[in-house]
Order: structure tokens, then C-alpha cells, then sequence
């Protein structure tokens, strides 16, 4: 159990370091910059036309314009910390007998969810015509997410005499990886109304995820037999087999091994949509407000669908045995131990959900230069909800940039400090727009968020909002 306190622990700190996730509330307010469009499609583009993206060969294009983002349920401080008393000079870990481990597991949430998205833009570009602006984006993009129910935690940590049966439904991974075509229309409206719309068709290449995830471990008092109750699924669209034996059973051994080599039509025929909504509404001179719905769609995968499922609530662990002569450490027999279960393979297609997004807030432009914004975030994942809130500043430098200072509540934290820019010199426009860099360099080990997003833009006709 002590090993297993250590494994489940900085397998989930290890997981939680190294998870993106797509966050780009600061730059939600840059009018300056076209990419603001993707999560506001409301923001009216200050240029004619724009083009971006890898098809552009352009000087400052290595690397190619990319978002990634790093965002945890802990910080590096909720992990190791300075330690008290005869320790108060020495760092020490949650796990030292000194600490309180009720402190850490307090921390500890139902679902502890590390996301991970990346987006490569091969092109993206617009253009204004009359009232009406158009944009048309071509772009790679991955999402993930893990999660590790708290209860699986508390019970590596605290052993089974705290938790006699704990849930750790929730338990599971979901992946997707896809290319989307999407063209947005957006219009204005009198009434100082803007209505947006993107309707956006999808190409799936690659999903890991599960259907099911009702998971409970239940001890006994006095012995070390541990038995999981499961009604899992984990599917996948991977060229994976499955076989069976004479009795039509799937051998375990063989559970989504891997085909003979990928091939190009393997990440191909599995098709979706989604759309975006945004609308805005010019309150008077100074105050707009603005609303937006991103992601809202799915996808449906039929090209090598597979559904594994797990169903039972016999499967016992005892326990390994200890040879001295000569030394060895016997482990049960994994297919021994579950066959107990029912285990079926289905090949039918099945649909995922994107994870999408709802954004609101209220923008004050208080002179030429300078302006405030407010702005709330929810995200529906897989496993859950995560909200954030920012308050920025921005400010318009002369008729070449544009500049905005964030502070953000995400993930549970206040350390979220963001910086975004805009350079143009003649049509090249280079940015950055980060949630949480200065918060990342001031308070490194407080910091549970860092994300970037970069590149640059080739920009024309700017419009006299811009002067």
C-alpha cells in the first residue's frame, strides 16, 4: 500500500505538470488582433483583410503560429513546501510524517480533470464586405483531458482503513484529434448589433475515451483483499484487434493490440460538425458588451471503432507472493483476476461532444488609448466544468500595436497574471497573448496555469477605427 500511495501520487503530479489547455481569455477584448474572432466572433476585425497561419511564409513564422496552454488542479507549493518546526529550513513533501495529510486531500476535489489542447492553423483569413465580414479557417487541432477522482488518491494516501469503499468513478482519459474547415459570417445590425455565426465541418483522425466510468473499490477489515466494482467502456478509433479463444472469449492478452503498420485511410472517415455563436450589443460610445458560444458540436467515429467494456463485481485482489528460494515477487495472473468479468468488444460507431465554451463580458473604452474589460469563462470537459473570470486592461499604442494586462481566477487560484501584444510594421503583425506569464514568473511554485498563444498576420486596409 505504501508503494501504491507513491505510484497513484506522482503518476497524478507528473500528469498534472504536463497537461495544455486551451485558455485565451486575454486576448478576448484585442480588436486589434484577428485571432480574437475565434473565441469572440462578435469582435469586428480593424482590418480589410487578413490572411495567417502555416500556408503564410512569413518572417516570424518559425516556430509556426501555435496555441498551447498548461493549466492543474495543484500547484508545486500544494506538493512540496518549506516544513515546520525541527523541519522549518528543509523541504518537504505532503507525504512527510510531519505533515498533516488532511491538508492535501482537503485540495482535493470530486474529479481532478488536466487538460490538454494544441491548435496548428494551416490558414486562417477574412475579409470585410460592406456590413458584413467574413472569415474562413482551415486548422489542426487535439484535445485531452485526464482525470483522477479524488478518492483514488485519498485511498493511495490514506490507506483503506480511512476509506472502506471508495468511488473513483470519473476514472479515465478522453483524446480527440481532428482537422476543421470553418467559415464564419458575421453581420451588423441597427441597433448597434452584431450577430456571428461559424458553422464549422469536422474530420476526425484519432479518439481515446470512455463511454462508462462507474468504478468502486471495496476492502475488508482485517484482510488486504481488495475488490473493484466496474461498469467501464474505453473506446477507441485506433487500428487496433481484439481475438478470441475456442469458448468465444476475448483473450486478454490480445486486448487492443495493434494492426500490422497505420495507414493514411485509418484517420479518415470519421465526420462531424460544430458552430459558433456570437452576438454583441454597442451600449453607447464607451461600453459594449459582448456574448459567445464556441465549440458546440461532435463528432462520429466509424472508421476502426472499437468499444471495450468491462462489467462485473467479483474481481479480488490478495495479494502477491513472496519466494525466498530463490527470491521472487509472484503477481496474480491478470487474466485469472478478470474473469470474473464480462468483457465484450463492439465495433459500432459511436459520437463524442466537443468540449465547448460560453463567454460574456463588458468592455469600457475610456478614451482612444486606453480601455477596460470584464469577462467571465465556463468550459463543459468531458469530466466536468471549469470556470474562469478576468479583469484586463488594454491599451492602443499610436497605429502599430496593441496591448493588454490581465488578471484571472482559474483553476481555483488567483496567481493568473496575463500579458497579450500586437506589433505591425507596414502588413506584417506580429502577437503574443499569454493568460498567466508574469503570474508564472512571479509565483512560480504558486502557479497552476501557463499558456501562449503566437504568430503573426498579414494585415490590409485597415479601417480609420485603428487611426
Amino acid at each position: 500500500m505504501k508503494k501504491l500511495k507513491y505510484i497513484y501520487t506522482a503518476l497524478f503530479v507528473a500528469l498534472a505538470h504536463v497537461g495544455f489547455s486551451q485558455v485565451d481569455n486575454t486576448m478576448f477584448f484585442m480588436s486589434r488582433l484577428p485571432q480574437a474572432n475565434l473565441i469572440n466572433p462578435a469582435q469586428t476585425p480593424e482590418m480589410g483583410i487578413f490572411i495567417s497561419g502555416l500556408a503564410v511564409p512569413l518572417l516570424g513564422q518559425l516556430p509556426p503560429s501555435m496555441t498551447f496552454a498548461v493549466n492543474t488542479p495543484l500547484s508545486w507549493n500544494d506538493v512540496i513546501f518549506k516544513g515546520k518546526g525541527a523541519y522549518k529550513d528543509s523541504l518537504i513533501s505532503f507525504m512527510h510524517p510531519s505533515y498533516d495529510t488532511d491538508k492535501f486531500t482537503r485540495k482535493l476535489k470530486n474529479n481532478n480533470a488536466v487538460r490538454f489542447n494544441f491548435e496548428l492553423p494551416i490558414v486562417y483569413f477574412g475579409f470585410r464586405q460592406a456590413k458584413n465580414y467574413w472569415t474562413f479557417d482551415f486548422t489542426i487541432r487535439e484535445n485531452s483531458y485526464v482525470n483522477v477522482p479524488g478518492d483514488l488518491l485519498k485511498f493511495a494516501i490514506k490507506g483503506n482503513a480511512n476509506t472502506r469503499n471508495a468511488d473513483i468513478s470519473g476514472l479515465g482519459v478522453n483524446t480527440t484529434a481532428y482537422s476543421q474547415i470553418a467559415v464564419g459570417f458575421q453581420r451588423e445590425l441597427p441597433l448597434d448589433f452584431t450577430m456571428s455565426a461559424r458553422a464549422k465541418f469536422l474530420m476526425g483522425a484519432v479518439n481515446i475515451s470512455n463511454g462508462k466510468t462507474d468504478l468502486q473499490i471495496n476492502t475488508e477489515d482485517g484482510t488486504n483483499i481488495i475488490s473493484l466494482i466496474a461498469n467501464y467502456e474505453i473506446r477507441t478509433t485506433l487500428p487496433v484487434t481484439t481475438e478470441y479463444n475456442d469458448e468465444g472469449n476475448i483473450i486478454f492478452d490480445t486486448l487492443f493490440s495493434f494492426a500490422d503498420g497505420f495507414k493514411t485511410k485509418d484517420f479518415f472517415g470519421n465526420y462531424g460538425g460544430a458552430i459558433d455563436l456570437g452576438v454583441s450589443k454597442k451600449i453607447d460610445d464607451n461600453i459594449s458588451v459582448f456574448a459567445s458560444v464556441i465549440d458546440l458540436g461532435f463528432i462520429n467515429w466509424r472508421r476502426n471503432a472499437n468499444t471495450l467494456s468491462f462489467t462485473g463485481d467479483a474481481l479480488k485482489f490478495e495479494g502477491a507472493e513472496l519466494s525466498l528460494d530463490p527470491f521472487e515477487l509472484l503477481m496474480p495472473d491478470l487474466e485469472e483476476l478478470f474473469k470474473s468479468y464480462t468483457i465484450t468488444n463492439s465495433t459500432k460507431p459511436y459520437t463524442t461532444m466537443l468540449p465547448f465554451k460560453i463567454f460574456a463580458g463588458g468592455h469600457y473604452q475610456l478614451d482612444e488609448i486606453f480601455g477596460f474589460g470584464l469577462l467571465g469563462r465556463l468550459e463543459k470537459h468531458p469530466f466536468g466544468v471549469s470556470t474562469s473570470f478576468t479583469a484586463s486592461a488594454d491599451v492602443r499604442l499610436f497605429k502599430f500595436g496593441n496591448a493588454a494586462l490581465t488578471y484571472s481566477y482559474m483553476n481555483r487560484n488567483f496567481t493568473n497574471i496575463g500579458i497579450g501584444y500586437t506589433l505591425r510594421v507596414g502588413p506584417v503583425q506580429w502577437y503574443f497573448v499569454s493568460d498567466n506569464l508574469i503570474g508564472t514568473l512571479l509565483f512560480p511554485s504558486n502557479s497552476r496555469s501557463m499558456s501562449a498563444r503566437f504568430g503573426c498576420n498579414l494585415v490590409f486596409n485597415r479601417n480609420e477605427g485603428e487611426k
